[in-house]
């Protein structure tokens, strides 16, 4: 969360979405960050996991197939694979 804060700090932004690939299990103290940044930079943090969202955003598209043939992941250099 030290990375969010920094972030936030250098750019500037309205908001900030942070998506996780676990499972968080300790709300209280991402909450208490969330707060800290909100009250601090006027930053509003979305934090949600990765699979809830994709799951969430594909339900909106019409046709998958389109949509995954025209999205280029390898071509974005802002995504880092692990």
């Amino acid at each position: 969360m030290r990375i969010v804060r920094d972030k936030v700090k250098e750019y500037s932004p309205k908001r900030y979405c942070i998506f996780f690939k676990k499972i968080i299990t300790s709300l209280s103290d991402i909450e208490k960050i969330q707060k800290d940044i909100i009250g601090q930079y006027k930053c509003q943090l979305i934090i949600n996991g990765i699979s809830p969202t994709i799951k969430h955003y594909l339900r909106l598209i019409s046709d998958k197939n389109i949509f995954l043939n025209l999205y280029d992941l390898e071509g974005c250099s802002s995504i880092k694979y692990s």
